[in-house]
């Protein structure tokens, strides 16, 4: 049999006195931060579940925030076509009432007149900008879309030209681990969708109006409805378009924000400490390092455990 000497003794007091202060400090650690696992030693199974379920909460906060701005993004564009259609139905109105022959010139004059503030209004829209950016500008968002071609004596737009950078770019964002959307529409598909001077070009087809009513040719007139109504369904598909993007990235956001929320409370069972618990374990472990230490003052000579 071993011989229990004072040396043996103060070994195991050191090392029952040493666990419990490690014991006492995980403890106070776990209280300090609120969580049961601060390192992976804690717990290496928990510790790879929350490295994993971290990542999973990211990814759907970026997610959010792609949804987010392309919410953002295509609303003030489906506004913004809402206000296009608009003056192009006011613009068709015009068209039908100046052909139908019975007008004076000085009516046709005013009726060409108010086409013409709206061939300016069409001009503002398509190069209007978002936070800054063109909205129809495609990629090239710094600069305006357009640019318009002016009668030097009038000051009327005889033509618009599009950026020669080019205003077709996609602006794509991902809205899920396997699903990305184009927020953006290309200003050359919605104002000149087969080129400048071509059939619906938007701003060729006003002022073809506009100058037929200033010539008081009602024939020209008339043959400028249908081509209205061309550039109109155009503007309907896109507004419809938007308005389905918009309320598919909200039924997504709803379904991220659900899937949020389950994560986070996976998160918090994997991570987060019961207080009542670990206060009630702390307890325990502070008597218990008391005991040890009474326990080895009575067993020990004095002087040694006093130096311990």
């Amino acid at each position: 049999m071993q011989r229990i000497t004072n040396s043996i003794m103060v070994s195991d007091l050191v090392k029952t006195l040493n666990e419990r202060m490690r014991t006492l400090n995980d403890l106070q650690v776990q209280i300090a931060t609120g969580r049961r696992v601060n390192y992976a030693s804690d717990d290496p199974a928990a510790a790879a579940m929350i490295l994993q379920l971290r990542n999973s909460i990211g990814q759907n906060e970026q997610f959010q925030e792609n949804i987010q701005n392309g919410m953002s993004w295509l609303t003030n564009t489906e506004s913004t076509l809402q206000e296009l259609n608009d003056i192009l139905i006011e613009a068709r109105a015009d068209a039908v009432e100046g052909s139908n022959g019975t007008l004076t010139p000085e009516d046709m004059a005013a009726l060409a007149e108010e086409v013409d503030s709206f061939l300016e209004n069409v001009f503002s829209i398509s190069n209007a900008d978002y936070v800054g950016k063109s909205i129809f500008g495609g990629t090239n968002t710094a600069d305006p879309a357009f640019n318009a071609v002016r009668d030097p004596v009038t000051g009327q737009i005889t033509g618009v030209t599009a950026n020669a950078e080019g205003i077709d770019g996609a602006m794509m964002r991902q809205i899920d681990g396997n699903e990305t959307i184009q927020i953006n529409i290309a200003g050359t598909d919605l104002f000149i969708p087969n080129g400048v001077n071509a059939s619906e070009d938007m701003f060729q087809v006003l002022i073809g109006l506009r100058d037929a009513l200033q010539a008081g040719d009602v024939d020209a007139v008339g043959e400028a409805i249908p081509l209205l109504d061309e550039v109109m369904e155009n503007t309907l598909d896109f507004t419809a378009l938007a308005g389905s993007k918009v309320t598919r990235l909200q039924n997504l956001e709803s379904t991220l924000l659900s899937e949020e929320v389950q994560l986070t409370s996976k998160l918090s069972d994997q991570e987060d400490v019961d207080l009542v618990e670990v206060m009630t374990q702390m307890t325990l472990e502070q008597n218990a390092y008391q005991v040890a230490l009474s326990i080895g003052a009575s067993v020990i000579q004095p002087s040694l455990a006093d130096f311990i």
